[in-house]
């Protein structure tokens, strides 16, 4: 499953807050710690200024793939944020074929 989410300048800060969460460990209660995980540094994800894709746009866009899984467990955290949109429709198609188009690019071009 492949997710493309716009994300205004002005939340590009606490978009990265998630996306660049350390892992680490938390205390949950008294003397007891959980590894807190940062699942979309795990999963991986593309970041990427609208203008450097050759939009014309003040913004950036994030693509994501993942599991159905993954998205049911994270997505919220990204979309509680003021200025992420999940993109569907023309702009979420035109963004996908530039990431995707760039990621086949890239690998043609090793080993050559």
């Amino acid at each position: 499953m492949k997710n493309v989410y716009k994300i205004e300048s002005s939340a590009l800060g606490e978009a990265k807050k998630i996306l660049e969460a350390p892992e680490e460990m938390r205390e949950v209660s008294p003397g007891k710690q959980e590894l807190h995980v940062n699942h979309f540094a795990r999963n991986g994800y593309i970041l990427r200024d609208a203008k450097s894709m050759g939009f014309n746009r003040d913004c950036y866009y994030l693509y994501v793939n993942g599991s159905e899984e993954f998205f049911k467990h994270n997505e919220k955290s990204l979309m509680s944020i003021k200025g992420v949109t999940k993109l569907s429709g023309k702009e979420h198609d035109e963004v996908k074929k530039k990431v995707e188009d760039e990621l086949s690019g890239a690998e043609s071009g090793i080993g050559s």
